[in-house]
């Protein structure tokens, strides 16, 4: 079975910053997964996914920790929840600015109302929206690149980005771009059992 190469990261309107230059079919994540997904995106644990698709918690344990498919799917809709909710709120924003001047006004609820101010301006208490890339290849890419700066900073060569000493392994080398492949050929793999290919 031919391997993957980490392809070259470009910018990306998903907002990850990095995208891969192509979509492929076999990165869909199947009706199980799917299941899995929608129950971790909205908070549910591991064995609880686990009964929604039908599975066992180790079974969405591993896609959740090992399947590049399936961590760019949760990643995917995670964002997408939040960026539903963060539009709804949006909508609120005039009644709630409205309750909040009059709460300010108000000494039992002042302090409470200024809280709120405060948060809302980001002063105080600002929560970060869900990141993560939401592309297979992408993953595996970042996956590849996490384990080449491990293997420089074993060798102590920081003189390069990570994907330049990705793809230029020398001879010396040959166990560095095997663990690659090797790596390239797990995730291949279990996406192929996920999607019973």
């Amino acid at each position: 079975m031919a391997t993957r190469k980490p392809t070259k990261p470009h910018s990306a309107a998903d907002g990850t910053g990095v995208t891969s230059p192509h979509k492929n079919a076999q990165w869909e994540p199947s009706p199980q997964q799917t299941a899995a997904i929608e129950a971790l995106a909205l908070g549910k644990r591991d064995a609880d996914a686990g009964e929604a698709a039908g599975v066992s918690r180790e079974t969405v344990n591993r896609w959740r920790n090992h399947n590049p498919c399936f961590k760019a799917a949760l990643n995917k809709r995670q964002q997408e929840l939040w960026s539903d909710g963060h539009n709804r709120l949006r909508g609120l924003v005039g009644k709630a600015v409205e309750k909040l001047e009059s709460a300010l006004d108000d000494p039992a609820t002042a302090l409470p109302a200024a809280v709120h101010v405060l948060k809302a301006t980001k002063i105080f208490g600002e929560v970060a929206p869900p990141s993560g890339a939401t592309d297979p290849e992408l993953i595996l890419q970042l996956e590849a690149e996490t384990w080449a700066r491990e293997e420089m900073k074993r060798r102590k060569e920081w003189k390069v980005p990570p994907a330049v000493f990705l793809s230029h392994l020398d001879d010396e080398t040959v166990f560095n771009q095997k663990r690659l492949d090797e790596l390239t050929e797990e995730r291949l793999a279990i996406l192929k059992e996920a999607h019973g290919m």
